[in-house]
């Protein structure tokens, strides 16, 4: 994932999940989790978020995948989103102790960041 190439990654995201094209590998967890770090990695939000919708048919999340898509939610500073999807991790069968506590001290700093203390303190 470089850094000047999101767009391609995006576009090969497509093609791997596309059922017509059979040229193409389909992708797994660490495909996933692989996207969503070299978003994070230039705050690309807006791409890892429209793959994380496409992937919820997949079921390819992990925990680690939550754990990226929080970090990056709070580095956009959309703490309400980074909320829901640590109730989401909570609520699921890939949660880890780790992960959520992890996940609490993003939306803290983000929720700092944005003047927030009631939902910093939570």
């Amino acid at each position: 994932f470089e850094l000047s190439r999101p767009a391609e990654a995006q576009q090969l995201w497509d093609q791997m999940v596309d059922p017509e094209d059979e040229q193409v590998e389909q992708p797994n967890t660490r495909t996933l989790n692989a996207f969503i770090r070299g978003c994070l990695t230039i705050g690309e939000f807006r791409a890892a978020e429209t793959v994380w919708t496409k992937v919820r048919t997949l079921e390819l999340a992990d925990c680690s995948s939550y754990e990226y898509m929080i970090a990056l939610s709070c580095q956009a500073l959309w703490v309400n989103r980074a909320v829901n999807l640590l109730k989401e991790l909570q609520g699921s069968k890939v949660n880890e102790v780790s992960s959520v506590a992890g996940a609490g001290v993003n939306i803290a700093r983000a929720a700092v960041l944005l003047n927030n203390p009631v939902l910093a303190a939570r």
